[in-house]
């Protein structure tokens, strides 16, 4: 388990006394003797818990709080902080954020055994969850993680609808990469269209795709980009530049999910897509959405899987072929 600093130590304890407005470190450079000594006096009540959290090091486990929801939030951003930002650019030797991004994202397309996905799997066990109920899973062999009931809903059905409700036509479905064409054959089906390919690769091992050819016929028609998420959105900009000098009238995407970096929405707002499709898995973005961009509402979705359990009914009759 990872230690705890001072203040989240006495945060889970509930021991956090009221110190009123606390100068920054900068200000004391300048304090005189006497507004050193009043703020030495204030600080008196943190003492016997500054000396306990010395004798134990932090160590989460020797702190017992009431409230569990606070308990579990302190950890997790512990995690974050320690193990992600700490930790992590320490094996790697890394000196830039820009560098850290690029590494998540290199994690995100290459599997590493640095994140495991068993070790969240245990955790989510390990508080409690009797079953999981997900959408798209970048990897569908997750599942394979998990001791409990894992149900992987689909979101194409939530995005072909939407799709087919804003009446495109004369379309063909194009996957984003060759790792993605069962799910764009499946969206296809589904939308009783054509399919494409979108042939590339990443030399640098990044998000930053070469595109190499694209596989099928889109020439005069309104192609729509299928992948499970964007990030940046250089590969779906990518795509549509290349459709678009292969004859295609109009490019779409539809994402499952749209993470959006910062610097996403302008350059997608100068790319060659007209609408962006995503479902609304992703709740805190770095910047406002985009007109073109167009979320979908899975609420139904879920809710639906949620009660089709709770009656013991088929979840897999959700999403017909």
């Amino acid at each position: 388990m990872p230690t705890l600093n001072f203040f989240e130590f006495i945060q889970i304890r509930n021991e956090s006394p009221d110190l009123g407005p606390v100068p920054k470190p900068s200000d004391l450079l300048h304090a005189s003797s006497h507004d050193l000594a009043n703020l030495a006096e204030r600080l008196r009540p943190l003492m016997p818990a500054f000396q306990r959290y010395l004798l134990i090091g932090g160590l989460p486990e020797t702190a017992r709080a009431q409230d569990l929801t606070l308990s579990q939030r302190i950890l997790r951003e512990d995690v974050v902080e320690r193990v992600l930002k700490r930790d992590m650019t320490a094996v790697f030797g890394i000196r830039r954020v820009a560098e850290l991004e690029k590494l998540f994202i290199y994690l995100c397309l290459h599997s590493g055994d640095i994140f495991s996905p068993k070790t969240c799997a245990d955790a989510l066990e390990a508080v409690g969850c009797d079953r999981v109920v997900t959408m798209d899973l970048h990897s569908p062999q997750i599942q394979g993680f998990f001791r409990i009931p894992v149900d992987n809903l689909l979101g194409l059905h939530a995005l072909g609808d939407k799709v087919k409700q804003d009446g495109a036509e004369n379309l063909v479905v194009v996957a984003a990469d060759t790792g993605f064409a069962d799910e764009a054959r499946k969206f296809a089906r589904y939308l009783d269209t054509p399919v494409a390919i979108s042939v590339k690769q990443r030399p640098n091992h990044d998000e930053k795709a070469e595109v190499i050819d694209i596989i099928g016929d889109v020439r005069g028609k309104t192609a729509l980009i299928v992948d499970d998420f964007v990030i940046s959105g250089g590969t779906l900009i990518e795509d549509a530049r290349n459709l678009k000098s292969k004859g295609a009238s109009r490019v779409m995407a539809a994402v499952t999910h749209g993470v959006f970096s910062p610097g996403a929405m302008k350059s997608l707002a100068d790319s060659d897509l007209e609408a962006l499709y995503v479902i609304d898995s992703v709740e805190n973005r770095p910047e406002p959405l985009i007109d073109i961009i167009r979320e979908v509402p899975v609420a139904a979705c879920f809710g639906e899987a949620i009660r089709r359990i709770s009656r013991r009914e088929s979840i897999s009759a959700m999403f017909p072929e």
